[in-house]
């Protein structure tokens, strides 16, 4: 990639859901913060304004504090607004359900006790539409950093088989925290077919990457019991460089994130 075309492209982070972007890459945000346009763009948004939800949606609910699916995407945009704009880079949020709202062409839920699924053939439409989406919005010189899927959340992994299925280039992946730190054997495996991009992180950036995950407080409770405390997670990955992951063709686009990295580092 040439410096001119580095210079007027946009670093796209795509998130599954409203927090998955920073939690897992607010560091390497922050440490490009005014060097380079970032965008976080959180594809399952979206939630029913009406109707009983599936028992999946009712346990998040009362997880996260929400009486309605709709009470509870408003707060989580607004956590997410912030949490971006205090690492300098905007937020776009697209109105897909997240899994636990979504049904099958019979009306039945699709994930009705677990999210933990391969995508199934009623959500092949969906996957069409988001790749659609993607293509209209991305310009030439961007430089897409996806999930990697790590967990096998069924929202993550259709997030990443619709960025690859745009062809789009450069691209890179991110392992998906704080699953990454409950499956780091599932991150090796998955890393070791991919060439990694080690990228150190200063202690500013650390800091400013674990301020934007407090600012999640809807979804605070939820993860510190499932995975235990998000903050001291994140102080054992920015031990050791942050890691993106590519295939053969991933030069051009680590060197890009480089160049800004670098620039703001050095």
């Amino acid at each position: 990639m040439k410096q001119a075309d580095v210079a007027t492209a946009r670093h796209i982070y795509v998130s599954p859901h409203l927090d998955d972007a920073v939690l897992s890459c607010g560091g390497l945000i922050a440490s490009t913060e005014g060097r380079q346009r970032t965008e976080v763009w959180t594809l399952f948004c979206g939630a029913p304004w009406v109707g009983r939800p599936s028992p999946l949606a009712q346990w998040l609910h009362s997880a996260s504090g929400a009486r309605t699916a709709l009470a509870l995407s408003r707060r989580r945009r607004r956590e997410d607004h912030a949490a971006c704009s205090s690492l300098g880079c905007r937020a776009r949020h697209f109105g897909w359900r997240d899994a636990v709202y979504r049904r099958a062409s019979t009306g039945e839920w699709l994930y009705s006790e677990t999210t933990e699924h391969a995508p199934p053939h009623d959500e092949a439409a969906l996957v069409t539409a988001i790749v659609t989406k993607l293509k209209q919005n991305l310009n030439p010189n961007d430089l897409l950093i996806a999930p990697l899927g790590i967990g096998g959340h069924v929202d993550h992994l259709i997030a990443r088989q619709a960025v690859e299925r745009t062809g789009h280039k450069p691209l890179l992946y991110y392992g998906d925290l704080p699953y990454s730190h409950r499956s780091p054997e599932e991150l090796a495996r998955r890393g070791d077919a991919l060439r990694v991009f080690s990228y150190p992180l200063q202690p500013a950036a650390v800091r400013a990457w674990k301020r934007a995950a407090r600012l999640y407080r809807s979804q605070q409770p939820m993860l510190e019991e499932a995975f235990g405390p998000i903050e001291h997670i994140i102080d054992r990955f920015a031990e050791a460089p942050l890691c993106l992951y590519g295939r053969e063709d991933s030069d051009a686009a680590a060197r890009h994130l480089a160049l800004s990295f670098e620039d703001h580092c050095g």
